[in-house]
């Protein structure tokens, strides 16, 4: 069951919808308009994906295999702040 979770956040979840959420909003903050923030998407979209894919995997199938249930909330929070300041760093700031 870990694995075909995994999988199922990895490849389906996360570039089908995380990350097309994820570059619309943050582009629009930043003040780009939608054209750029699909150029900016293009660009970032596989390196942010393969962090995602060497981080995230790793870290669902200690999660849903090895975490009880009542600690997979804190442990994926927790997981989930380290993500973002990883994410930070790899998206980084939109340049006009």
């Amino acid at each position: 069951a870990a694995l075909e979770r995994t999988l199922l956040y990895q490849f389906v979840l996360i570039p089908f919808f995380y990350y097309p959420i994820f570059f619309t909003f943050t582009g629009l903050m930043q003040g780009l308009n939608l054209k750029e923030t699909f150029q900016r998407a293009k660009q970032s979209f596989l390196p942010c994906w393969k962090r995602n894919l060497i981080f995230w995997i790793p870290t669902q199938m200690v999660m849903f295999g090895l975490i009880s249930e009542n600690w997979q909330i804190p442990f994926v929070c927790v997981m989930g702040i380290l993500w973002s300041m990883i994410l930070s760093v790899v998206a980084g700031k939109a340049t006009k």
